[in-house]
């Protein structure tokens, strides 16, 4: 299968959205904790 320009275009944004969604829920995992601790 190859990909042109706007499927590769595509693929990044998927990347990065999962990408970004997994850093967010880290890092709101963490700050519980914090906020747990007091």
């Amino acid at each position: 299968m190859i990909f042109g320009p706007a499927e590769k275009k595509k693929v990044v944004l998927v990347v990065v959205d999962i990408a970004v969604d997994v850093v967010v829920k880290d890092e709101m995992v963490r700050v519980e904790k914090e906020r747990e601790r007091g």
